[in-house]
């Protein structure tokens, strides 16, 4: 890896000026976790997230322990979980079937894909393409990340508005399902290292009936 100032740097563009994520106190913090193992794995790392709602959406401030911070993906709806280490938001509003799968790469790079269970099916069974389940609108979220190289450790801050979500603005508390979920890539291993926010029985993302249920209070 190249060499890096101590200050963390910006990498990607910046947030637009719209809405700036919010730096306060979060309203819920959510750790990293192996919950389908006993104990976690030699390999793995520890990260956070910070959620705080506001009347315009949700943000989300993340930190990821990491020695080896890369991926190569170079330009939006890649598969970047085979490229490199990646972060991998899940949110879905209860009662509907369709959710959102947000992927945010160290260099800010981005696949946002839209299922539900029919097309997940589908795409595994080989009858649907990937591309059909693009959000190609990148404006759906803002991120922005930080690699801190020197602490080996890396931010990302991501808003997701709630009209993305097909929810209005304006309310004074949102339900959402959540897993934020990780694939830890490192140069000389075959298997990125997996960990998650939800307490997942078995390491697969995918498990809606297993991420967390929040209720989101707004300012």
């Amino acid at each position: 890896m190249p060499d890096t100032p101590a200050i963390p740097e910006s990498t990607g563009p910046a947030t637009p000026e719209d809405h700036q994520p919010s730096q306060e106190q979060a309203s819920h913090t959510l750790n990293f976790r192996q919950h389908w193992l006993d104990t976690p794995s030699d390999d793995f790392t520890d990260g956070q997230v910070m959620l705080h709602s506001d009347q315009m959406g949700l943000t989300l401030n993340i930190t990821l322990e990491d020695k080896d911070i890369h991926n190569e993906a170079t330009r939006p709806n890649q598969r970047t979980w085979e490229l490199g280490d990646v972060v991998e938001i899940f949110v879905a509003v209860p009662g509907s079937a369709r959710y959102w799968e947000l992927h945010i790469t160290p260099g800010n790079q981005r696949l946002q894909l839209a299922w539900d269970p029919a097309g997940f099916k589908a795409y595994r069974q080989g009858d649907r393409p990937f591309s059909d389940f693009f959000v190609e609108d990148m404006g759906f979220m803002q991120s922005q990340t930080q690699i801190d190289s020197a602490n080996n450790r890396w931010h990302i801050q991501a808003f997701i508005p709630w009209s993305s979500l097909g929810l209005p603005d304006g309310q004074s508390e949102y339900a959402l399902e959540i897993a934020v979920c990780r694939y830890d890539a490192t140069h000389n291993k075959d298997k990125a290292t997996l960990s998650s926010t939800a307490p997942l029985t078995k390491a697969s993302y995918h498990r809606r009936h297993e991420w967390d249920t929040l209720r989101l209070a707004t300012e």
